[in-house]
């Protein structure tokens, strides 16, 4: 079974991505789903599914690229799948779909207001 390709913005041509065969290096299951189970049912009534984060790798001109994807089932090491790549931009390929974890985020939000409030603390010191 193919990932699901993340979602291409319309300004993004793809015509001249080439394909290439992927292979799954890993799965596991997501932070958030690693304890549900699927024969629960939630507050609204819904079956809880749980989310895999499967890693692949893919070469290009001898170069091996790696990445990730969220997929509603398990995939297994070794599995291959096709997928398609930038060749002005190796790294960028159709399934690439796994943000950075909020944990990670969260890093880069605080860092970034600490920097903007070191440069505030730097002027009003500056200005006496």
């Amino acid at each position: 079974m193919k990932p699901t390709p993340r979602q291409l913005t319309q300004t993004e041509p793809v015509d001249d991505w080439i394909a290439v065969l992927a292979v799954v290096t890993g799965c596991r299951r997501t932070f958030e789903t690693a304890f549900v189970n699927e024969s629960e049912l939630d507050a609204e009534g819904n079956y809880r599914m749980a989310e895999f984060v499967v890693s692949f790798t893919y070469e290009v001109s001898g170069k091996t690229y790696n990445d990730k994807y969220k997929s509603g089932s398990p995939k297994e090491e070794g599995e291959t799948f096709e997928i398609l790549y930038d060749p002005h931009k190796p790294r960028r390929n159709n399934s690439s779909g796994f943000p950075a974890p909020i944990w990670m985020r969260l890093i880069g939000w605080v860092i970034a207001a600490a920097v903007v409030l070191g440069f505030i603390w730097l002027e009003n010191r500056f200005e006496r």
